[in-house]
């Protein structure tokens, strides 16, 4: 009987104990802060419209899934200091997005150069950013290569697309990414001739490329080991490895390149490293956003981009 109380007893101060240490209730001290516009919007060259989003910034204390649109905003978009046109808030939005401002540049082309973007509200103020679109920059050749051997991060056989292109001695900034569309084929599964099914293929996109950032289906890189010469990208392909027609899979694919403005570059980057330190919990270091909007938080940038189908 004494050991059953005294078990019953340690099982009562365990458990008062943990509950002591997983549950702990901070008190936040007052803090100042400033409700300001937060914007985020990219110029894409091939692009018939422009997208801006704007709502307003949230407190550390605000809850997530509660953040305000700026709907009373009004946007205006010059490039250098012409008037290209004013994103208006958008009426019909199937994503249910309550801050969606759209500018139709349907027959308005954007070639490379300064823009500026100049956002006004009745109570948050005005906020001003400034970004470019950079000069195209082509590629010179792209080659698809099987079993060209082991990625450097999946450690497993790969298939590669190897991208040439010639840059230019300036700084550039660029984004390459292999991305696929729907394959629709009545003879993809099973060797059924009756159905027709669309297929997307999962692809896993690695790279060896020095000082090269992973991000989905491709990778984000400066010039800083080749300005000013002829150079070769290696993406390794996992995921090929497929019993059914493997062309079928290589013909739904396309190389979209990007040569970006810094300010997305940084934003990206910024954006990637925060992501990639999730998960660390008490040992992930503070990662701050890069921000371009003066009066505000956020991102403009701009981005000349192509499409190259692979051979």
């Amino acid at each position: 009987m004494k050991n059953t109380l005294f078990l019953a007893v340690v099982a009562c101060m365990l458990l008062t104990s943990c509950e002591d240490v997983l549950v702990k209730t901070l008190e936040l001290e007052d803090f100042e802060f400033e409700k300001q516009l937060a914007i985020s919007g990219a110029l894409i060259s091939t692009d018939d419209e422009f997208a801006l989003l704007i709502s307003q910034n949230q407190a550390i204390t605000d809850p997530f899934d509660q953040w305000e649109p700026a709907v009373e905003a009004t946007a205006v978009l010059y490039s250098g200091d012409t008037e290209i046109g004013r994103p208006v808030l958008s009426e019909n939005n199937p994503e249910g997005l309550n801050n969606l401002f759209l500018l139709d540049l349907e027959n308005i082309e954007l070639e490379p150069g300064n823009y500026r973007l100049e956002v006004d509200h009745p109570t948050l103020g005005t906020a001003v950013a400034e970004s470019e679109i950079p000069e195209d920059i082509q590629i010179d050749n792209i080659e698809f290569v099987e079993d060209f051997g082991i990625a450097p991060n999946f450690l497993s056989r790969s298939d590669a697309i190897l991208v040439t292109f010639t840059d230019p001695p300036e700084d550039n900034y660029y984004s390459l990414k292999i991305e696929s569309d729907s394959i629709i084929s009545d003879t993809f599964f099973y060797g059924m001739d009756t159905l027709v099914y669309e297929y997307e293929p999962f692809l896993g996109v690695d790279s060896g490329e020095p000082g090269a950032q992973m991000i989905q289906d491709g990778i984000l890189f400066t010039d800083d080991f080749f300005n000013g010469q002829e150079h070769m990208i290696t993406l390794y392909l996992a995921g090929l490895e497929f019993e059914e027609a493997p062309e079928k899979i290589i013909e739904s694919l396309h190389v979209t390149w990007d040569v970006i403005s810094r300010d997305k570059f940084e934003f990206d980057s910024s954006l990637q490293l925060y992501d990639n330190s999730q998960g660390f919990g008490p040992f992930t270091e503070p990662v701050t956003i890069f921000n371009n909007i003066e009066g505000g938080v956020g991102i403009f940038s701009g981005l000349n981009r192509s499409f190259y189908p692979i051979p």
